[in-house]
């Protein structure tokens, strides 16, 4: 429901193939794993969703379908999603490279007697779209180009302005003359101003790094990454620049990836590696007015014991959890290792009659010793910063190898209500182990990658959308 997909018709009425087109015919008419032996069902090529109400949603062709980033991309979901903001006719979306960077480009033509602007147009399409498939630019047409039989003329639609939706707000500062300037190179600008969002202007993770790595060369700086996620102008980051304790709150046991807003929170609990900060991800998805908190472990930011269970963990937990949100309903969200932390807070808070209104679980096997080393390899994948000393790494990799061996001790016991659960192909079988320690139902979601994949930005990204949708669902936002 609501996901985009190739639409497929079967039934009495459909015909046999196409006449004397042997080869069109097995392509396009193939076997219907939902009917009786030897029906078929048609491919269509058209892009289409469930909406709510019953009705099929049209989205386009699926040649209309790109890759950006590493992200698959629906020109004609886009395109339809701007086509129902207020005010527009019609609507077209097309991949552009500048500079060697891949954008969206959309093109918008206004009713009659309206008139559009571009950066308020992406404000709106923002806050039904993720950040990802927004267009870079907006260009607000008299009408679109047609061929000579009346379609779109993709080739004819002029060339965009990719430019922010902020006004130019000039540096002041020294540092903030510097960031600009690198802002700029980074993501192939004239000039950018203090206010210009890094994302709003095609920035995107890779980008990020690039721009962390000339910060640190120009500099001498070492910045987190995730700071761009929460502080994306150079009016937001530049103060942080002379901090000396920036660095270390990147290891507290409260990582705040998203510190306001009005809706429940979500609350991550770390993989093996302890660290929360591979959920960053997910902010793109959530709602702009969910806070999101990361709860890492304790033990690498100083020189604190280890838990001796992942019960005694999950108690450290709830009291910082309590404390940032004294009642439900609660959101919890665990990868791994922390898949089981987070079940083991689950069945605790509703011992204590509190309302838990998701449990997301990603990839965890339910206190089995089946984790390979393999399986809990995120902290060499986190490619940790060079600034970390040896010790703090080497604090790290101990947690690393204890979490794997609290992991094949765990026995859940049984939580009374539905579980969001995110599996590999390889895993795809961890429904059936959970379903014995689980009253409600499982909702399970295949994700195409491997176990210490799952946070890279593509599954990410879809995990991120999943929760939001499934939040959405249950209507506990607006609890």
């Amino acid at each position: 429901m609501g996901v985009s997909g190739e639409l497929y018709i079967a039934g009495a009425g459909l015909a046999r193939g196409y006449l004397n087109r042997p080869g069109q015919t097995s392509e396009r008419f193939v076997a219907d794993p939902y009917g009786a032996a030897g029906t078929r069902m048609y491919r269509t090529g058209d892009l289409a969703r469930w909406r709510p109400d019953g009705n099929l949603e049209y989205l386009g062709r699926t040649d209309q379908q790109v890759k950006v980033r590493g992200f698959r991309i629906e020109l004609g979901e886009i395109e339809a999603a701007l086509r129902q903001q207020s005010g527009v006719r019609d609507a077209a979306v097309v991949l552009r490279e500048e500079g060697g960077e891949k954008r969206l480009a959309g093109y918008v033509v206004a009713a009659e007697g309206v008139v559009l602007e571009g950066p308020e147009l992406r404000r709106q399409l923002s806050e039904s779209l993720p950040d990802y498939i927004v267009p870079s630019s907006l260009t607000v047409l008299e009408r679109m180009p047609l061929t000579p039989n009346g379609k779109l003329d993709r080739g004819a639609l002029p060339r965009p302005e990719f430019s922010s939706a902020a006004g130019y707000r000039a540096p002041q500062t020294h540092d903030e003359e510097v960031l600009c300037a690198l802002f700029a190179e980074v993501l192939g600008q004239d000039k950018v101003g203090l206010d210009d969002n890094f994302f709003e202007l095609g920035g995107h993770s890779l980008m990020a790094t690039r721009l962390v790595s000339r910060i640190r060369t120009t500099l001498g700086i070492e910045l987190p990454v995730h700071l761009l996620f929460t502080h994306s102008s150079v009016s937001a980051l530049a103060p942080l620049l002379r901090k000396t304790d920036f660095k270390e709150c990147a290891f507290d046991r409260v990582l705040l990836l998203r510190r306001r807003g009005t809706l429940p929170p979500v609350f991550c609990l770390p993989p093996g590696g302890g660290l929360g900060w591979l959920y960053a991800g997910l902010l793109r998805e959530l709602h702009p007015d969910r806070p999101v908190y990361c709860l890492q472990a304790g033990g690498i930011a100083d020189s604190a014991p280890f838990p001796r269970s992942i019960e005694e963990e999950a108690d450290a937990y709830l009291s910082i959890l309590r404390r940032l949100q004294p009642e439900g309903p609660y959101y919890l969200l665990g990868w791994s290792f922390g898949g089981l932390v987070a079940y083991a807070i689950a069945c605790q808070l509703q011992l204590e009659n509190q309302h838990v209104a998701m449990l997301a679980i990603l990839d965890s096997y339910p206190g089995l010793a089946q984790y390979s080393e393999d399986d809990l390899s995120e902290p060499i994948d986190m490619r940790l910063p060079e600034y970390l000393s040896l010790d703090r790494r080497k604090r790290i990799i101990d947690w690393m190898s204890h979490a794997s061996s609290l992991a094949s001790t765990f026995r859940p016991r049984t939580f009374i209500g539905d579980v969001v659960l995110f599996s590999t192909k390889r895993n795809a079988h961890l429904s059936q182990l959970w379903t014995a320690y689980i009253s409600g139902a499982i909702d399970v979601h295949t994700i195409d990658c491997e176990h210490n994949e799952l946070t890279h930005p593509e599954p990410i990204t879809l995990i991120g959308r999943t929760v939001e949708q499934y939040i959405h669902m249950k209507g506990e936002h607006l609890s």
